[in-house]
């Protein structure tokens, strides 16, 4: 049986990545990415927190804060782990919307959704077919037509090659994400991917800068990174309880919505230039993550 408040949430956090997407690419333009990630995820953290007292407030949580004490040293191992390794998604997104444009990158990174459903077959058994078959030999056939001048001299380009790098690390740990939510719940793993963006963070500003805090960003800069965190913030809290309460396909298919209207808002709003072979590799995108829900 469908769970409607499932699909209203995906909605509703779909709509928070979006607007989040928008004002990440409006802030990173003159930012470096690891730096406003840094800021981004102090704010997403205080606001992850207050969003937890909140729900143990009006005993609206189905855990409390308590309930970090009831992982083992694996759970937190895998927990963190596969955090760390979510980071890079982050990571190589903000730098695709540094050098790439908003309406080409955001499709390209649902390509995620064929990495999960692969994640899935081997951790949680589903099934391939032949649709989800074809996907990956229609994503393939659209990167080497779309490149086909650069591969003559062996280059990728590095649009395609960071969004898809992107795709790689979010698709396959946001279908892991169900295990630490079933032992801690939603809200407070969370606020664990949250601490270990941060960390992260803290590691490459360390290791490219020598230093544990970056200097302050613009008041503007600043303001966009307190905005995009609220808007994680609502986004993890509503995309993680649909993803415990609602099969991957239907967040796949909800998904595949809302790129088209990253599509329309990345030519409206930044004024963007497609060619021709741009919309051949989007059309081949979308038919190919379609395939998948079959």
């Amino acid at each position: 049986m469908i769970n409607f408040s499932a699909i209203i949430l995906k909605i509703i956090s779909s709509t928070f990545y979006l607007f989040s997407g928008i004002v990440w690419k409006k802030v990173i333009r003159r930012n470096i990415n690891y730096r406003v990630i840094y800021y981004r995820s102090i704010f997403s953290i205080v606001s992850t927190i207050l969003a937890i007292l909140a729900f143990e407030k009006f005993n609206a949580a189905e855990y409390s804060i308590q309930d970090f004490n009831n992982g083992t040293i694996f759970d937190w191992l895998f927990t963190t782990s596969l955090c760390f390794f979510s980071f890079f998604g982050l990571y190589y997104y903000t730098n695709a919307l540094k050098i790439g444009r908003y309406g080409f990158v955001t499709p390209f990174v649902s390509t995620a959704s064929i990495f999960s459903f692969l994640t899935a077959l081997l951790f949680f058994n589903e099934e391939a077919s032949i649709y989800n078959l074809s996907s990956f030999g229609l994503l393939t056939v659209g990167i080497l037509y779309h490149q086909k001048k650069q591969l003559k001299d062996f280059k990728l380009n590095k649009e395609i090659l960071l969004s898809l790098l992107c795709a790689f690390f979010w698709g396959v740990s946001f279908v892991l994400y169900l295990i630490p939510i079933k032992k801690f719940g939603v809200l407070n793993f969370s606020l664990i991917l949250e601490v270990c963006v941060f960390l992260n963070a803290m590691g490459i500003l360390i290791f490219k800068e020598k230093k544990l805090v970056p200097r302050l960003l613009s008041k503007k800069s600043m303001k966009l990174s307190l905005i995009i965190g609220l808007l994680v913030t609502g986004g993890n809290i509503t995309a993680h309880y649909a993803l415990e309460n609602m099969p991957i396909i239907i967040n796949i298919v909800v998904a595949l919505i809302f790129e088209a209207i990253m599509l329309v808002v990345g030519i409206k709003i930044f004024k963007e230039k497609f060619l021709s072979k741009d919309w051949v590799l989007i059309i081949i995108i979308t038919l190919g993550t379609t395939l998948v829900i079959f």
